[in-house]
């Protein structure tokens, strides 16, 4: 190994898992498929329909030639997505979080507002960059025209009292489009009208430190650390926030402008190998979002009613009318030019990016999980499969065993991959071990390493589990005295082989308790296999 732990500082956890077996089983709730790499690029007010000024169906070079006449028809649409309500901040919640956060216009003096000026806000809901940064995924907020902060680097806050100037235009940029910046997560008491303070920082958007996460937020146009640097360095990080300013986004410019940004910056990344597999895996998932439809747009399809009202003045903004929207959904597995009518609004695409980065969905609200599924989206699709889990409290002292007894069955349709997740929290560090057993395209072992935007890495050891008979795996893993976690090795029915060097990883900072969790899942592709596995027993020393 890269770096031996000490065994006098080192805790070992081994699993014993037996069996996968083929045969039938029954149809499962569709998921989103795995991406490692998934872009969010948001615009702003504009309705689907012509009637409101819309974007759809207008290719003329006073329209948006580019978003009809290359992305539409190349990837998928919705046809029937619904923004939740008006205001700005409040769908950029929903995005983010999977509910709003925040009142609309006319709540009064000293609250929140999510439209004009924001005032002091320090949310303190679960999110996407927060989940990412639990799970041990890398984020970035790209945010264009972003101005430098009062520690020389581009950090934003959000403090709005007068527009913005961003690339010398008075409000172009605009805090209140840069979500990151909003969570107690990102900004870890950093007071809303201060920068968060990044001196010495080098890795841009990859830091890890729970303290530092305002870091991950840069300038979208920075040549050394902005989006296309990262892009031409295939150092996308694996969630990725991207907002253009107030003149690109479609705010304050014209939908030409917006539709011109889109081919100057999504042609290179719809290029690049995130997308067309050449000289990485084409794991990227591109999302082109409209927060609302264009004020007056009313139409609304909710709980409230089958249509809603767009009354701004109303303090509670439960009925309030976002507008349909149109959303494009791009990626290598992607169907070509497929429109779904299907009813969605935001929770239904902060439910498909948790999705595609195997993220959990612990301590986002309900809506995401009624919200309707985004899978019909994709050429293959993915069972959803009964992950079985098993989780100590404290440090899990002594030898834990988890006996199934008769037997637990777990399904899965179309899998590529058996994965194998630990994740070990001790006073205030997270240590993630996730190993893969790529059965259908490497046929090795894989663990997840983290650096430089996450990727899984081959250990060399072959994975060919035989079919219909009881397979036993040991794997071999710890956490040494720098605070890192070490793979060791596997022994595979009796066999033992050692791992790649170098697989050793910093921890990560968490407020969470101690404990230890485990479980086991399959990842699906594009091979329509279906798949039972029987676990028998799981132990950890």
């Amino acid at each position: 190994m890269g770096a031996r732990p000490d065994s006098s500082t080192t805790r070992k956890y081994i699993l014993l898992f037996a069996g996968i077996l083929l045969t039938n089983v029954v149809s499962l709730a569709q998921v989103v498929p795995p991406h490692s790499h998934v872009v969010v690029v948001a615009f702003e007010n504009h309705s689907y329909e012509a009637k409101w000024g819309g974007v759809i169906n207008d290719s003329t070079s006073a329209g948006m030639p580019y978003f009809n006449g290359t992305l539409v028809p190349t990837y998928g649409l919705t046809k029937n997505f619904y923004a939740n309500g008006h205001d700005s901040l409040k769908q950029y919640f929903e995005l983010t979080a999977g509910t709003e956060y925040c009142l609309p216009y006319g709540s009064g003096s000293g609250s929140t507002s999510c439209g004009g000026n924001p005032k002091n806000y320090n949310a303190s809901a679960e999110n996407i960059f927060h989940a990412a940064q639990q799970a041990g995924r890398s984020w970035k907020q790209y945010a264009e025209c972003m101005p430098n902060s009062t520690y020389g680097v581009a950090r934003g806050n959000i403090k709005e009292t007068s527009p913005v100037r961003g690339c010398g235009i008075a409000g172009n940029y605009m805090p209140r489009h840069i979500p990151a910046i909003y969570y107690a997560a990102v900004r870890q008491g950093t007071a809303p009208a201060s920068d968060v303070d990044c001196t010495g920082v080098t890795n841009k958007g990859y830091v890890s430190a729970r303290s530092l996460q305002g870091c991950n937020v840069v300038q979208f146009e920075n040549p050394n650390w902005g989006f296309a640097a990262d892009i031409a360095a295939k150092r996308l990080p694996n969630f990725s926030f991207v907002t253009p300013s107030a003149q690109n986004d479609a705010h304050d410019g014209s939908r030409t402008t917006a539709d011109t940004w889109m081919k100057n910056n999504l042609r290179p990344l719809l290029s690049s190998c995130y997308f067309t597999g050449i000289g990485c895996a084409p794991d990227g998932l591109l999302i082109v979002w409209w927060d609302e439809g264009a004020v007056g747009d009313t139409a609304y399809i909710g709980p409230c009613a089958t249509s809603g009202t767009d009354n701004r003045g109303d303090a509670f903004g439960s009925c309030n009318g976002g507008g349909r929207v149109a959303i494009v959904i791009a990626g290598n597995d992607v169907k070509t030019g497929y429109k779904s009518g299907t009813y969605y609004q935001h929770p239904a695409l902060t439910k498909t990016i948790l999705e595609a980065l195997d993220l959990p969905a612990n301590g986002f609200p309900s809506a995401l999980g009624s919200a309707n599924s985004m899978a019909v989206f994709f050429k293959h699709l993915v069972s959803n499969i009964d992950d079985m889990s098993f989780t100590c409290a404290s440090t899990c002292s002594g030898n834990s065993t988890f006996d199934t007894s008769s037997g637990k069955q777990l399904d899965g349709q179309s899998p590529q991959a058996l994965e194998f997740s630990t994740i070990r929290i001790v006073n205030g560090l997270e240590y993630s071990f996730q190993h893969q057993c790529d059965f259908k395209a490497t046929k090795k072992w894989r663990v997840w390493y983290p650096a430089n935007g996450g990727s899984w890495l081959s250990t060399g050891v072959a994975c060919t589990p035989l079919i219909g008979t009881w397979n036993h795996f040991t794997l071999h893993f710890s956490r040494n005295s720098r605070n890192q976690s070490v793979y060791k090795d596997i022994v595979i029915n009796g066999l033992l082989y050692q791992w790649n060097s170098g697989l050793v990883f910093n921890a990560i900072s968490i407020s969470n308790p101690n404990s230890v969790t485990f479980s086991i899942r399959l990842a699906g592709d594009s091979i329509p296999t279906n798949y039972t596995i029987w676990v028998d027993k799981m132990s950890f020393n």
